[in-house]
C-alpha cells in the first residue's frame, strides 16, 4: 500500500510539473489567405505553444518565410536567432526527428500536422491545405524568453502590373476613380527566374548571406523602393541552393533588413564578428553575401555604403552600412574564400528615383574601398552608374544576366570556350554582350559591371 501511494504522489508531482511546462497560449485568430504578392508578420514567443498565423496555405502556391530576432530556451541552452545556431549541446535534441536543433523555428499545417523545420528562411510549398501554425522547438518551454519576428510572403505576379506596365510606357493611367488602389506590397516583384540552374555537388559547409531589400517607405525616410530586390534575392537563393549546393540551413536569408540587422549578420566597425563570423568552419566554408537594393555615397569624403531598409536619405553616412566595413569584416573571417554579388549601384540615383536628399546624382561618385586578400567583388556597375531594371520592374538585369551566365551561358560562344566552367574572365565578357547591351538599348546608359579580385588574391 505504501508503495502504490508514493507512485501516486509521484505521478501527481510529475503532472503538476508538466502543467507549469506548458507554453503560452495565443488568442484565437480568423482564418484568411494571404493575396499573390503580399506578406504578413507574426510573432512568435520563445515561451509561446504552437501559434496559428491565421493565414491558410494552399498547395498550389509557394510561400517564403523569413524570420528575424533571438530567444532563449532556457538559461543553460544560451542565446539564439531561428536556426538554433550556437545554442549549448544540452539543448541541441531533436526529439521529433525534424532534422533541426532546439530551439529552431518550426512550423506545421493544420493543428496536427507533422512538424517541419523552418528556421530563418524557408521556401514552403505545402503538401496539405491548412492554417499555418509555428512555434519554438522545445518541448518544455515555461521559462524561454524573446522572440522572433516571422515575414510569410505568397509569391506571385506582381498584381499591379497592368498599372506598372502603363507608367512604364509613360501612357495616361486606364485605372477607373473607383479602383482600389494597390498596396505597395503588391508592386514588388517576388517570383524566382525561371533559369535552369546545374545541380552541383552538396556542400555542407559553405554559407551563403542573401537580402533583398526592396520596402524603403514601410521604414525609410525618402528612399525610393527598389520593385525587382525580392525577386533577385529568391532567385539567388535558388542558385545558391542548386547550384552552388549549400543547404538551406546554412543560408542567412532576409527581406528588407535594417541598420541593426545588417549589424547583427556582419558586424560593426567596433565589433567586426557578427552572427556570419559565428557561422564559419575555419578553412572549410566558402561564403557568398548577395546584397539587392540601394547603395549610395554618404558624407563628405563620399564613402560607399549599402541601405538598410530604414534609412534616412539625408544621413546615409550614419544609418547606412558602409562597403569599407563589410569588405574588412568579411576579410576577417577564417573561410576558404568570399564572394560578394552586388545588385546595386552607388551614385546616389537609381531607377526608381534620387536616394539622397537635395543632391544632384549626375555629380556623385562614390568612393569605393579597396578590396581584401581572399574576397571578390562582383558588382552591378561602376561607382556613378546605375542599376537597370527590366522594364518591367520583374528583375534587376545584373543579377539576371549573371545567373544566367554562372549557369553556363557564359562559357558558350562567343564569350567561352564550351570546356563546363566558367571562368571570371568568360563572365566578364558575357555581362558586356548582355548585361551593358540591354542597359544601353533599354534606357541608352552606361553600365558595365565590376569584378574585382582581392588585393593577393
Amino acid at each position: 500500500m505504501p508503495g502504490k501511494i508514493n507512485f501516486i504522489a509521484s505521478v501527481t508531482m510529475a503532472l503538476t510539473m508538466l502543467s507549469g511546462c506548458v507554453g503560452t497560449k495565443y488568442a484565437p485568430v480568423k482564418a484568411a489567405p494571404l493575396q499573390q504578392g503580399q506578406q504578413r508578420q507574426v510573432e512568435i514567443l520563445g515561451a509561446g505553444d504552437w501559434r496559428d498565423t491565421g493565414i491558410v496555405v494552399h498547395t498550389s502556391e509557394t510561400y517564403e518565410l523569413s524570420a528575424s530576432g533571438t530567444w532563449s530556451m532556457g538559461g543553460i541552452c544560451g542565446t539564439t536567432n531561428a536556426t538554433g545556431a550556437g545554442i549549448s549541446a544540452l539543448c541541441a535534441g531533436d526529439p521529433w526527428g525534424l532534422g533541426a536543433t532546439g530551439s529552431t523555428l518550426i512550423g506545421r499545417i493544420g493543428s496536427t500536422g507533422k512538424p517541419f523545420r523552418v528556421g530563418d528562411s524557408l521556401s514552403l510549398k505545402p503538401k496539405t491545405e491548412g492554417n499555418l501554425y509555428l512555434r519554438s522547438y522545445d518541448l518544455i518551454p515555461f521559462d524561454n524568453t524573446g522572440a522572433v519576428n516571422v515575414t510569410i510572403l505568397r509569391q506571385g505576379p506582381i498584381l499591379a502590373a497592368t498599372q506598372t506596365k502603363t507608367e512604364t510606357s509613360r501612357q495616361p493611367s486606364q485605372i477607373s476613380p473607383q479602383a482600389t488602389p494597390m498596396p505597395e506590397q503588391s508592386r514588388f516583384s517576388t517570383d524566382p527566374m525561371k533559369i535552369k540552374f546545374n545541380q552541383g555537388p552538396s556542400r555542407a559547409d559553405d554559407i551563403a548571406v542573401i537580402i533583398g531589400n526592396a520596402d524603403y517607405k514601410k521604414q525609410g525616410k525618402d528612399i525610393p523602393n527598389v520593385k525587382p530586390a525580392y525577386a533577385d534575392a529568391a532567385s539567388f537563393k535558388k542558385y545558391a541552393m542548386t547550384t552552388l549546393g549549400i543547404r538551406e540551413g546554412n543560408i542567412i536569408y532576409m527581406r528588407d533588413a535594417t541598420g541593426a540587422q545588417m549589424n547583427r549578420i556582419f558586424g560593426t566597425n567596433t565589433h567586426p564578428q557578427g552572427q556570419l563570423s559565428d557561422w564559419v568552419r575555419k578553412d572549410k566554408s566558402n561564403v557568398y553575401v548577395y546584397y539587392a537594393g540601394h547603395g549610395a555615397p554618404g558624407g563628405r569624403d563620399g564613402n560607399a555604403y549599402l541601405i538598410p531598409s530604414d534609412a534616412d536619405s539625408s544621413r546615409i553616412e550614419i544609418n547606412g552600412y558602409g562597403l569599407k566595413t563589410l569588405y574588412g569584416n568579411l576579410a576577417l573571417l577564417p573561410a576558404k574564400s568570399v564572394t560578394v554579388v552586388l545588385e546595386a549601384c552607388f551614385s546616389g540615383s537609381s531607377q526608381s528615383g534620387a536616394v539622397i536628399s537635395n543632391a544632384s546624382p549626375v555629380y556623385l561618385k562614390a568612393k569605393t574601398p579597396d578590396i581584401p586578400k581572399n574576397v571578390t567583388v562582383i558588382a552591378a556597375g561602376a561607382s556613378d552608374q546605375m542599376a537597370s531594371w527590366e522594364d518591367d520592374g520583374s528583375n534587376g538585369l545584373f543579377t539576371k544576366y549573371y545567373l544566367k551566365g554562372m549557369s553556363g551561358e557564359a562559357d558558350a560562344k562567343p564569350s567561352g570556350n564550351g570546356d563546363g566552367t566558367v571562368t571570371i574572365e568568360e563572365l566578364k565578357a558575357y555581362l558586356g554582350e548582355t548585361l551593358t547591351y540591354y542597359a544601353r538599348r533599354y534606357y541608352g546608359r552606361d553600365q558595365k559591371a565590376q569584378i574585382i579580385v582581392g588585393i593577393g588574391g
